[in-house]
């Protein structure tokens, strides 16, 4: 598949990518300025910074992408507010902490907790926590 037809479409919001393992080259989006929304569901799509390349993307939604390289090319993102990492999505280096300590997100999801990663899944729902919390003006932020 050719996302090329992206520059094509340049009021284009969100885009959403499924069962298509061909895709090998996510760099047209880069060029988007408007896209606010991607969703890429079970793909070939191992490396981020063609994504993290495009400013406009507030959020991200990987399902099932099996060998994604790294989150952190994701620390380039700076409009990234919702990450989710459904699915059997798998992060070869491990480093999930990267997203915890760097990003300012609004809304995480981490579908599954791997041994080889460097967090925990009561990390993850700490963070999780943490981030609804900040979200919710009902309640004091802590210091």
């Amino acid at each position: 598949m050719d996302l090329s037809a992206v520059s094509a479409a340049p009021a284009l919001t969100s885009l959403q990518i499924n069962y298509v393992s061909k895709v090998v080259d996510f760099e047209p989006l880069a060029w988007s300025t408007t896209l606010s929304v991607l969703h890429v569901q079970t793909s070939s799509l191992r490396d981020l910074s063609s994504i993290a390349a495009s400013s406009s993307i507030q959020e991200l939604r990987l399902d099932s992408c099996r060998n994604i390289e790294s989150l952190r090319p994701l620390l380039s993102m700076p409009n990234l507010r919702r990450l989710y990492l459904a699915g059997d999505t798998r992060i070869l280096d491990g480093d999930i902490r990267v997203i915890f300590d760097n990003l300012r997100l609004e809304d995480f999801m981490l579908g599954c907790v791997a041994r080889t990663y460097n967090v925990t899944a009561r990390d993850v729902e700490e963070y999780e926590s943490m981030i609804g919390s900040l979200g919710d003006a009902s309640r004091p932020l802590e210091a």
